[in-house]
């Protein structure tokens, strides 16, 4: 079983998980994130301001 390490599209279904998983570590520049979520302010998920 191999490893996925430069993504090019991660999908978040619970958005709970922003809050302990570094959801872009890995993600190749100009890679897509999906996040399944209501919320209209999307920095409020994460716990660590990325822009």
């Amino acid at each position: 079983m191999s490893q996925v390490y430069h993504l090019n599209i991660v999908v978040v279904l619970d958005p709970v998980i922003t809050k302990v998983v570094d959801i872009f570590s890995g993600v190749k520049e100009g890679g897509t994130i999906v996040i399944n979520t209501t919320k209209k302010n999307l920095m409020t998920l994460f716990s660590v301001s990325y822009i």
